[in-house]
Formats: C-alpha cells, structure tokens, sequence
C-alpha cells in the first residue's frame, strides 16, 4: 500500500473543503444581509432533561437549523419496566420499582396481597366412623403452607337385618343386624310366631239335601290341618214357561233346580183373558138410533166381540117461533134437533111474552150516528159515560128498542169502574154480554154473540189506568139476548126531547 506523508494529507484535505464549500456555494444564495427565518417547526418535545427542539428555514437562502425553546417538564420521565422488590403474599401486599432513563428518577408501587384461593378439593386427613367424627383438610393453591380444616361427622350406624333363627307357626324366631360401616357393631331382636294361615278347600262338595267338608292346611306348615262342615246348598230353582197360557186356557211353568237338574216341580200360569183395544166403529149412532163397535183382542187378534154404542139422543137443539105471541093472542115455538132435523117439541107462547129479544143500556143508536163499520138500520144502544169524577150512575136497561127491563150500574172510585145491572123479576136474561171500551169504534161487531170473548165480568174493579190507558171518557156496550113480558114503555126510548139532550150530553163526551 502507497504511504502518504502528512503534507500530502493536509493538501489533500483543503482541497476537499474547498470542494464542499463550492457545493454548497451552488446549492445557497449568497447573500450580504442577515437570515429571514421562516415560521418554526416542533423537532422534540420536552423531557425530565431537555427543553422542546424546534427547527426553522431562511426564506433568502434556505438554510436550516434546529434550537432549544422553553423550559424543560419535570413529569417527562422515560421509565423502564416495573422491577419486582417484594413479591405478594396471600395475607400481605407485595412492591415493585422502574427507574427513568433519562435522569434515573425513581417510581414505587405496592402490588396488592393475593389472598386465599380455596378453590381446591378437600382431602380427607382422618376417617369418619360410626360414633367418632373425622377430619379433612384443603390447601390454599397460593401457598401451599396454608391449610384450613373441617370436621366430618360420624357416620352413624347403617344396620342391616338378617333372620338368623326363622319363625314357626307357634314359636318365634330371630333376626340379627349387623352395622354395614363396621361389622363388629351388632345386635338382635325377636320376630313373632307367624300363625296358622289355613287355607280351606271343598274337599267333599255338598248336595240340595246333604252337607259336604271342607278342609283347612296351614300355608306355613302343611303338617297342620282341620275340617268343617260345608251345609247342603238347598234347590235354587230356576222356572221357564213350557206352555205358554192363551186368552181362555192356563199354561204351565216348569222349575228346574241349578244344582241338579234331577229336582224339577211345575206350576199351573193362569188364562191370560182377553185384552180388548179400543175398538173401530163399524156403525155410527144416530139421534134415535144405536151404532156399533168391534173390539179385537191384542193378545190373540182371531178373538173379537162386537159392543153396542148408545143413540146419542138430541144433543144440539134450537128454537123456532112460528108465531109471535100479541096482547091478545099466544104465540108457537117449536123445538128441532140440530144434527137430524127432527121436531121435538112444540110449544105455546104466552101472551106479552117475547123471546130472545135483545137488550141494551139506554144511549145513542147504532143507526143514529151511523158509527161505521155497524149496520146504519140497527137500533142497538151503546153508552157513552164520564169516569173522571168518583160516584154512581144509573142507565135504563131497554128491550126492542122500547121496553122498560132493568137497570145498569157504573160506579167509579179510587181509579176503578165496576159495573153491575139488575132486572125485573119477570126478565129472564139468556145471553149476556158487556164490555167497557176508550172508544165504540174499538169494536168491529155488535151481536153479542160474536163478541163472547170481550165479555167483562159484573161486580168486579176494572183500573183506569191499567185497563182503559188512563182514559176517562168511556163507553159501556151493554147488549143481552133475554126472555121477558112486559108491557112498560120507556117514554125516553122515543124521539123525544129529553131523549135527544141525553144523546146529545154522552156523544159530547165521546173521544174525537
């Protein structure tokens, strides 16, 4: 290798100065004034030791350089990691220590104590027996040195039976137990004598007539036995019929024994006689004349007999009158039969007597008011009253439309109306019909006979309110069918005044 002197290496030197120098010559702008800095950038920060480190840049000829600013921060500290000084123990808190790097500031930290962990099994250290308690241990998984310690209780005698001498039917026996935890732990108690448990069986059966035996063995010892004796059952007879009876002859039921069909005995079933059914009519009965019936019997239809049914006489009959009686002369009515026409009776009418006339309370006429849907012809009354005040009112009873007959009663009190009428002792009431009605056009009949079903009852309390809607302007209808002779006129039942003022005062009180 070529040695260089000293002279040569100073040489050599300057002229790599002077080479850098020209680089950095090219690299800059030379300029004569002092450097504009640029804004500063954070290069470090702070530490325990140092101040922050910024950097900044001339804007002429853009050379840079770093330079310490501010004050250094005493809690900067680089540490390194903790170092155990102390280790922890189940009962007793351990330490550990870092240090900084940088000024070798010292830090301390206590580790908590570990405590026990008995999460382990326990062993056992000292048996359990029968009378005396044991011991078992568990050890702290922390620090095997520490140990805790429970009592096992004693295990008591587990005693199981044995029978050492077995019972008889008459002495007793023995049974001995022995403790399963310790064989040496015994003791023995009795058991009673088992009695005789017989079990009987026939051993000769019995008859209807003779007993038989039965025999006992012990089911514990066949060596002991007795016998009894088994009565004789007697015949259980069982009967069935073997000749069935008929209507006129008997028939005959057998009875055979269920123990031995050898022992029988009969009995006579009497006749059952006839069971006649209701019969069919054969020939219908007349007024006069009498139908027949044909009965069957239901136990034996070839059995009939032939029964007479009555002539139902003249059940349903009407009247005729074939002459009016006059003042001076007697009427005729005959009697017919409804069903055959027959003529049953005929029979004079008295003089003045009328029969089956009609009769009604005084007022209006039907043919006066013209009251639609009635006949405008018929003469038929009705009465129109006043029920808003208590008291008694008085009508005349008219019979055709000119005779006095009787007298009708309306008397109101406490929110009632009754009604009741009486006649002359020589009337003789056939049919009777009245009603009380809010109104006359209620009605769409007036022959008493087709309005039997409206009819009211005399003498009793009829409410206002409940049965008439609490109306007071009322009408009576009173329109009988009666036998009577009489020859008193009603001068009111004219076309008189008086008359017409009455008419005029009750259809005044007649509801619009």
């Amino acid at each position: 290798m070529k040695q260089f002197t000293k002279a040569a290496l100073v040489l050599a030197l300057a002229a790599a100065l002077m080479l850098a120098l020209c680089c950095m010559a090219s690299a800059e702008t030379i300029h004569t004034t002092d450097h504009e800095w640029g804004p500063a950038t954070l290069v470090s920060q702070a530490t325990c030791i140092k101040a922050p480190v910024y950097s900044h840049t001339c804007t002429i000829c853009g050379r840079t350089e770093t330079f310490e600013s501010g004050v250094k921060d005493a809690t900067a500290h680089q540490y390194g990691d903790w170092t155990v000084i102390n280790p922890p123990e189940c009962e007793a808190d351990g330490s550990q220590r870092r240090v900084c790097k940088l000024c070798g500031d010292v830090q301390d930290q206590t580790i908590p104590k570990t405590n026990h962990d008995w999460s382990g099994e326990w062993k056992v250290q000292t048996p359990a027996t029968c009378t005396t308690e044991g011991v078992e241990v568990k050890v702290c998984k922390n620090n095997m040195h520490h140990t805790v310690t429970r009592t096992i209780p004693a295990t008591g005698h587990s005693y199981e039976g044995k029978i050492t001498t077995a019972p008889t039917c008459t002495t007793p026996g023995v049974m001995t137990y022995v403790c399963k935890n310790d064989s040496s732990h015994t003791y023995t108690e009795p058991i009673a004598a088992l009695g005789h448990n017989y079990v009987g069986t026939i051993t000769t059966a019995p008859t209807c007539t003779e007993p038989g035996v039965r025999t006992y063995v012990c089911q514990n010892d066949n060596s002991h036995t007795y016998t009894e004796i088994v009565p004789a059952t007697g015949h259980d007879y069982k009967g069935t019929v073997t000749t069935a009876p008929t209507c006129t002859e008997p028939g005959v039921r057998t009875y055979v024994c269920s123990h031995d069909s050898s022992h029988t005995y009969t009995e006579p079933i009497p006749a059952t006689d006839h069971k006649w059914n209701s019969g069919v009519v054969t020939k219908q009965p007349t007024c006069t004349e009498p139908g027949t019936r044909l009965l069957t019997c239901q136990n034996d239809s070839s059995h009939t007999k032939e029964e007479t049914i009555p002539a139902t006489g003249h059940q349903h009959t009407h009247w005729v009158i074939t002459k009016q009686p006059t003042y001076t002369e007697e009427g005729e009515r005959k009697l017919y039969c409804d069903d055959c026409g027959a003529l049953l009776k005929t029979e004079k009418m008295s003089v003045r007597m009328f029969y089956g006339n009609t009769v009604c309370a005084i007022g209006p006429r039907l043919r006066d008011v013209n009251l639609s849907p009635y006949n405008s012809d018929n003469w038929y009354m009705f009465t129109p009253f006043d029920a808003s005040r208590d008291g008694r009112q008085t009508f005349t009873l008219i019979g055709s439309n000119r005779y006095d007959v009787g007298t009708a009663t309306i008397v109101v009190r406490d929110g009632t109306v009754t009604f009741d009428y009486n006649v002359y002792p020589n009337v003789d009431i056939k049919l009777e019909f009245f009603t009380i009605l809010n109104q006359m056009s209620d009605l769409h009949e007036y022959e008493p006979e087709a309005l039997s079903s409206l009819s009211m009852v005399p003498g009793r309390a009829y409410s206002i309110e409940d049965d008439f809607n609490g109306d007071t302007n009322l009408v009576l209808y009173f329109c009988s069918r009666a036998d009577y002779s009489i020859n008193r006129y009603v001068t009111s039942a004219n076309l008189g005044t008086p008359y017409r003022n009455l008419c005029r005062s009750m259809l005044s009180m007649m509801d619009k």
